[in-house]
């Protein structure tokens, strides 16, 4: 009894040791798991920190601390700049400092891409933006969209799908913005091999965030101007790579419906760069609503959705905002500025002029003079 005894009791504790190690090794392998899936997620926040972090690509003699790397990965997830970031808006403000300041764009060297940069505050003013998309990387600028207004901070891009006279303006200086021309051709292409989703509401200002992709493309196509030989090889790839991720981000509806012929957003778009290619001949609203494939009314509907304005109060701002740029940078005068944009009348020109920009353009005229 006491040898049979012993037996049963050792195979009960045998049994007891299976269930027990059959426990522990599904615990073990749930936590296999969790740290797989952490592995994970460790493995593709390094990716991003090595590619955004100016302390790991470079790394310093001394330990860097868990905690830097974890506020580093915060910041740039939620849209800030990474620290490297900073080597290129110091080379974009010396290559300001080189070309000029103001409200102007200037070119950076590479076709297609240009800077803005200003050192001030400014008061809203009427500008004519194309299709593009643009990244703050210093200080904050205002854009409106018929009667919206969209704030675009450091860290933020925005992307305009049409030809649009609006007004903005600089909220906070100094102000420092990289601007990368679309090209609607190529998105055309581009979305129609992806098979992208679009948004049929019609959408003028998309806003969203200067993810790692963009800036990736934008800082390599900007470098480009240091090695002109390669600008022609390899800016159009540098190019098409940022149209790509632009209809991968959250610009990518909006973008994708310009793409389209057949959308009200495609339709209107060609309404718009045909008023601002022929800006200075008479409106015709009916040969525009045939160029869009639209009767006059639903034309009229569609083109205020998207622009926030009639075709008529379109021409006109495209026209007024023209003739201030003659006047500042061409030098031309107050009727030679009125004729060249369309204008019959330097009267009915200045009465306009005055209204948009709150002065007569006989005064702009003598400010540039003296200067």
């Amino acid at each position: 009894m006491g040898g049979h005894g012993a037996a049963k009791a050792a195979a009960a504790a045998g049994d007891e040791g299976d269930g027990g190690l059959g426990l522990h090794l599904g615990v073990a392998s749930s936590g296999v798991a969790i740290l797989r899936n952490w592995a994970a997620r460790t493995a593709w926040a390094c990716r991003i920190l090595r590619r955004t972090c100016l302390n790991l690509r470079n790394p310093p003699p001394g330990p860097v601390e868990s905690c830097c790397a974890c506020c580093i990965f915060l910041e740039t997830s939620q849209g800030a700049l990474p620290m490297d970031h900073r080597a290129l808006i110091a080379a974009l403000n010396d290559h300001a400092d080189r070309v000029g300041d103001g409200n102007m764009p200037l070119e950076s060297g590479v076709p297609g891409l240009l800077l803005m940069r200003c050192g001030r505050v400014t008061e809203l003013e009427p500008v004519v933006y194309q299709p593009v998309l643009c990244v703050v990387l210093q200080g904050a600028k205002e854009v409106w969209s018929g009667e919206v207004p969209y704030i675009f901070r450091a860290g933020q891009s925005s992307v305009v799908t049409c030809d649009l006279p609006t007004r903005a303006r600089v909220l906070e200086a100094p102000y420092l913005s990289l601007a990368l021309q679309i090209d609607v051709g190529m998105l055309t292409e581009l979305a129609a091999e992806m098979n992208k989703p679009s948004d049929e509401r019609p959408e003028a200002v998309s806003q969203g965030v200067a993810d790692a992709a963009l800036m990736d493309g934008l800082t390599r196509l900007y470098r480009l101007k240091d090695t002109p030989a390669a600008i022609d090889q390899l800016a159009p790839l540098i190019r098409r790579e940022l149209h790509f991720w632009l209809l991968n981000s959250s610009h990518g509806p909006a973008l994708a419906a310009l793409a389209r012929r057949d959308s009200h957003a495609s339709r209107i778009a060609r309404a718009t760069a045909e008023i601002r290619r022929s800006y200075d001949a008479p409106l015709r609203v009916a040969a525009l609503a045939r160029l869009a494939g639209m009767s006059a009314s639903t034309f009229h509907d569609h083109f205020k959705a998207m622009t926030g304005t009639t075709p008529l109060q379109f021409q006109k701002r495209l026209r007024l905002v023209e003739a201030r740029r003659l006047i500042e940078a061409d030098g031309k005068s107050v009727s030679q500025a009125a004729f060249a944009v369309g204008y019959e009348s330097p009267t009915q020109f200045s009465r306009e002029f005055s209204r948009m920009f709150g002065a007569p353009p006989s005064r702009m005229q003598r400010a540039v003079a003296r200067v």
